[in-house]
């Protein structure tokens, strides 16, 4: 009795598991299913090399056992010849039946009209590819290819030479010595993935130009000062960056993740760390392109044959051969909307996978003005190389790229407009706002001439600006606040932010200011508005310190610390201010100092001593003249007693 209520408790429980299956996996095709009885040869051409090739031939085996009456030829093309031998094969009416290639050579290619518009078809399942990939090539209602893999950029790195790299640039400029070098490739498609790190986009989603509000310039800035740091290793050529890390001589190195198969081979996979590339100041991500493969038909091949072809597209792409695209380590991720990452996958798929989420697609009617933008032998690249070369101020060179490309493309650009600054009010409402400043003369005017300038391009709205010393304000500011009253804002000094965010005297305005608006800033300068990584306010200008000399005493000012033991005598005087503000700045050239991001623990010490010392030395030198008053080291220099 017990074993007949066995067999009929797996019986049912087999009835029902099947359907359950079946919804489980993918409906075959009309074209999937009689393939399976069809005959005939399918000709298919692709880029891919070395471990590449090899994998994508284990594919194409799998589906001639499961089609042994289909013969499936598979040809290798080299990259850079693969679009003019294929343009001439068709238009002699010869060629392959269908493409393994990258979506913008399958741009390209629609856009001579070599390939055929899928768009029509109906037993195509959309639903199946991730969005993003079939964008890349989709224009409204024609389809000009199929998604199969996708890849981008990681930070490959060296776990017997770092440990795992830092989130930030910042932290990772903080990290890099002569002992721990980066291979940095500062092309403009390849260094692109910072231009997101700092807020950066080339469109908007209205499709309007907005590379030049900020984050390009910063980031073209970033990479200048790396150029100069040591240990950063700055080059255009890939080869030659990717011996130095295959080698050692370089700890990390941006690269595709498309190597990673040969640095995996080359270092062993214990030792080749991957992870996603450091964000930006403000917690932005780094956006790399997100690349696609894609399968695209020949328009020639008559129906038969694409029809054929399309039944091994289908099974490229189908869940089962793309969850393998996880597991092999191919450097590449499934392009199917379905396949599932769990934690037992290798460490670099993860990253990999974590870095494609923040990577940014070029979609089919966006790609030309990317290739516009980064063609090698573009005016755009002439400038991006003039500007990394100091020869083009960044912020002149972003504005002429801006120029060019607008005007070749007929783009809208997003310009600023005070109607959307202006707070939204009822009819004859009116709203009063306080300012609190210490500014004084010229600048007090610049602030009032800003402020009736708001006010006459937002009716109803009153500026109200209250003058007091720097030294009444902060204690005025502070009583009033806490006494339920002050100002709407204040304009002050950075170097109290830190004591009134700390104390709840001034606003988190995280939550209020989207991440896009901070790139037209300075990435030094907002970040000091920050506490505990919360956005506190916003900078209105910036205020460094500066050697001035004087002309009718000396011909140049001084270069070099060194250079005061000789150039420095009692007729050419240094008067040197050295209260902890203005003496910060002589921290540097001896190995810095730096406190963390709360101002309260010092985290690099190096210069300290070494400065104070050189202070101490110096002040037995005839002619320095080191001073705790700023404004006796200014009286000195103003009253000609003082050259520099």
């Amino acid at each position: 009795m017990k074993i007949k209520t066995l067999i009929v408790t797996f019986i049912i429980t087999l009835l029902v598991s099947l359907p359950l299956t079946a919804c489980g996996s993918e409906t075959e095709s009309n074209a999937t299913a009689t393939a399976r009885q069809s005959k005939g040869t399918i000709l298919l051409w692709h880029d891919w090399t070395g471990a590449e090739s090899a994998y994508l031939n284990s594919l194409l085996d799998r589906y001639r056992q499961l089609h042994p009456g289909v013969n499936v030829i598979s040809v290798a093309v080299p990259g850079d010849e693969l679009v003019a031998t294929f343009r001439e094969r068709t238009e002699a009416g010869l060629g392959p039946d269908v493409l393994l290639v990258d979506a913008g050579l399958a741009n390209e290619l629609a856009q001579a009209d070599l390939l055929k518009d899928l768009g029509e078809r109906d037993d195509i399942d959309r639903s199946r590819y991730l969005g993003a990939a079939l964008n890349t090539v989709r224009d409204d209602d024609r389809l000009y290819g199929l998604p199969f893999s996708l890849h981008t950029q990681v930070l490959y790195y060296n776990t017997e030479l770092a440990p795992p790299p830092p989130l930030t640039l910042d932290a990772w400029l903080s990290d890099i010595s002569n002992t721990r070098k980066v291979a940095f490739n500062s092309g403009l498609t390849e260094a692109f993935w910072g231009v997101p790190a700092f807020g950066g986009r080339v469109l908007n989603d209205q499709g309007q130009w907005v590379l030049d509000r900020g984050g390009f310039v910063n980031w073209i800035d970033f990479i200048k000062t790396i150029q100069a740091t040591p240990g950063f290793i700055v080059d255009t050529d890939p080869a030659r960056l990717q011996t130095l890390f295959e080698n050692g001589e370089a700890a990390y190195y941006p690269a595709d993740s498309r190597a990673l198969p040969q640095l995996q081979a080359a270092l062993g996979e214990e030792q080749l760390g991957v992870a996603a590339l450091p964000g930006g100041p403000s917690g932005e991500p780094a956006g790399p392109i997100l690349k696609t493969d894609v399968f695209v038909f020949s328009w020639v091949a008559g129906q038969e044959e694409t029809n054929l072809a399309m039944t091994l597209v289908e099974f490229m792409t189908n869940l089962e051969q793309q969850s393998r695209l996880i597991v092999e380590p191919m450097g590449r991720l499934p392009a199917h909307a379905q396949v599932r990452y769990g934690q037992n996958l290798a460490p670099a798929i993860l990253e990999l996978a974590r870095q494609s989420r923040t990577a940014l697609p070029v979609s089919f009617t966006q790609r030309p003005v990317w290739n516009e933008l980064t063609r090698d032998t573009s005016d755009v690249n002439e400038l991006y190389r003039l500007a990394l070369a100091g020869i083009e101020p960044s912020n002149q060179a972003v504005q002429e790229i801006s120029s060019q490309i607008i005007q070749e493309f007929d783009l809208d650009r997003v310009e600023s407009n005070l109607d959307t600054l202006c707070p939204t009010l009822e009819n004859d409402e009116t709203r009063v706002v306080t300012l609190w400043h210490d500014l004084q003369n010229e600048e007090a005017e610049a602030l009032a001439d800003i402020s009736q300038n708001f006010t006459d391009g937002c009716p109803g709205v009153t500026l109200e600006l209250t003058y007091y010393a720097f030294e009444e304000l902060n204690q005025r500011f502070r009583q009033t606040v806490q006494q339920g009253g002050g100002p709407d804002i204040i304009l002050e000094t950075t170097r109290l932010t830190t004591q009134l965010a700390e104390d709840g005297l001034i606003r988190d305005l995280t939550g209020l200011v989207e991440p896009a608006f901070l790139q037209q800033y300075i990435p030094g300068a907002e970040e000091a508005m920050r506490y505990h990584g919360r956005l506190y306010g916003l900078p209105e200008s910036v205020e460094v310190l500066a050697q001035f000399y004087n002309t009718d005493l000396v011909d140049d000012p001084l270069l070099n610390l060194t250079e005061t033991s000789v150039r420095v005598s009692s007729d050419q005087q240094f008067a040197l201010p050295a209260t902890f503000f203005y003496g910060y700045w002589g921290f540097e050239p001896f190995g810095g100092f730096e406190f963390d991001s709360d101002a309260k623990l010092i985290v690099n010490d190096q210069g300290l001593v070494a400065w104070l010392t050189w202070l101490q030395n110096a002040q037995n030198q005839q002619g320095v003249q080191i001073t705790t008053s700023p404004a006796e080291a200014q009286t000195l220099f103003a009253e000609g007693e003082a050259a520099y």
